[in-house]
C-alpha cells in the first residue's frame, strides 16, 4: 500500500527499488480505485420528501391547465375561442406532438439503447433498435388504421344501414387516434415522471419546473388532438384527467422507489424499457403528428387567407420551438 501511494505521488524513490511488474501492477491498483462504474446508482446526498410531493401537485396543475385548456373551449360554448384562435392552437398541437416524438422520445430512446451498461447487442452489433421500433409503430397504426377504415365497407347501393356502418366507423376511427395519442404521451410521461422523482434537490428544482412547461405544452397537444377527434365531453374528459396523472404518478413512485431502497436509472433492466416505451411512443406520435400536418393542418389553411395562413405556421413552428427549447433540460 505505501508503494502505491508513492507511486501515485510521483515520488523519484519509488523506481530505485520496484521491478516492472511491480510497477504494472500498482498502476493497475491505483486506476482500480478511482475508477466508478457508471452503471452503478449513484448516490443522493439530499432528497427533500416535502419538496418531491409539492413537485408532484406542481406538474399536476400544469397538465391540468394544458389538457382542459382546449377542450374547454370545445365543449363549453361561452369559452369558445374565435375559429383562428383555435386552428392556431391546433397548428401549435401539431407542433409540439412531432417535436415530441423526436427531440423527447426518440432521441432519449436511442441514448438508453447505446448507453455502455447495455449489452452490446443493443448498440455495437445493432445500433438502431430504437428507430425500427419507432418504425414498426408508426407501420402498426398506419395498418391497423386501414384495416378499421375497410372493415365495414359496402359496394353496394346506399341504404340505412351503410348510413350506420359509416357512423361506426367514423367513431372507431376517433378512438382509435384519440387512444392512440394518449398512450404515447401518458407512456412518455410516466418514465420522465420516475426520472424526475429520483432526482436529488438541487436537480429537482430545475427539472420540476421544467417538466411543469413540458406537461403544458404535451397536455395542449393532446386537447388540439383530441378536439379534432372528440368522442364525447365524458371520454375526451376521462382522457384528459388520465394523462394528467401519469406525470405526477411517476414522480411518486419515483419518490417510494427512492425511500426503498431506489431503483437503478442505469441498470440492464431500466435502460431496455425506457429506450423500448420511448420508440415506440414516438412512432405513434410521429404518425399522428404527420397525419394531422397533411389532415387538419391543410383544412384550415383552406380557410383563411393569407393573414391567417401565416398564423398558422407560427402557432406551429411556435410549438416546435417550445418544446426543442424543454428538450435542454428534459
Amino acid at each position: 500500500r505505501e508503494s502505491v501511494a508513492i507511486l501515485a505521488q510521483g515520488s523519484s524513490t519509488f523506481p530505485l527499488f520496484a521491478s516492472a511488474e511491480m510497477r504494472s501492477n500498482a498502476t493497475m491498483l491505483v486506476a482500480t480505485t478511482t475508477t466508478v462504474d457508471p452503471c452503478v446508482t449513484s448516490t443522493i446526498s439530499t432528497y427533500d420528501l416535502g419538496l418531491h410531493i409539492g413537485g408532484v401537485f406542481i406538474v399536476l396543475v400544469g397538465s391540468l391547465l394544458g389538457v382542459m385548456s382546449t377542450l374547454l373551449g370545445l365543449h363549453c360554448p361561452r369559452l369558445r375561442l374565435p375559429l383562428l384562435a383555435v386552428s392556431v392552437g391546433k397548428a401549435a398541437g401539431t407542433g409540439i406532438i412531432l417535436c415530441c416524438a423526436m427531440i423527447h422520445m426518440l432521441q432519449p430512446a436511442a441514448a438508453s439503447f447505446a448507453s455502455s451498461c447495455m449489452p452490446s447487442a443493443f448498440n455495437e452489433d445493432y445500433p438502431a433498435f430504437a428507430y425500427l421500433f419507432a418504425l414498426l409503430a408508426a407501420l402498426f397504426m398506419y395498418t391497423l388504421e386501414y384495416v378499421l377504415g375497410t372493415l365495414h365497407v359496402h359496394h353496394s347501393e346506399p341504404s340505412p344501414e351503410t348510413v350506420v356502418t359509416e357512423t361506426e366507423q367514423s367513431l372507431l376511427m376517433r378512438i382509435l387516434a384519440a387512444s392512440s395519442t394518449e398512450l404515447g404521451m401518458s407512456v412518455h410521461s410516466v418514465i420522465i415522471g420516475l426520472t424526475t422523482g429520483l432526482a436529488s434537490d438541487d436537480e429537482f428544482r430545475v427539472l420540476v419546473a421544467a417538466l411543469f412547461f413540458h406537461q403544458l405544452f404535451e397536455g395542449m397537444g393532446l386537447g388540439a388532438r383530441l378536439a379534432t377527434r372528440s368522442i364525447g365531453f365524458v371520454t375526451d374528459l376521462a382522457l384528459a384527467l388520465f394523462f394528467s396523472t401519469t406525470g405526477p404518478a411517476g414522480m411518486a413512485a419515483g419518490a417510494v422507489l427512492l425511500a426503498k431502497g431506489g431503483i437503478n436509472t442505469n441498470g440492464q433492466t431500466f435502460l431496455l424499457w425506457q429506450g423500448i416505451c420511448d420508440s415506440i411512443a414516438a412512432g405513434l406520435l410521429l404518425y399522428i403528428g404527420f397525419s394531422m400536418l397533411q389532415g387538419d393542418f391543410n383544412k384550415d389553411l383552406a380557410l383563411f387567407g393569407n393573414v391567417g395562413k401565416v398564423a398558422l405556421f407560427l402557432g406551429l413552428w411556435l410549438g416546435v420551438g417550445a418544446l426543442a427549447i424543454l428538450g435542454l433540460y428534459l
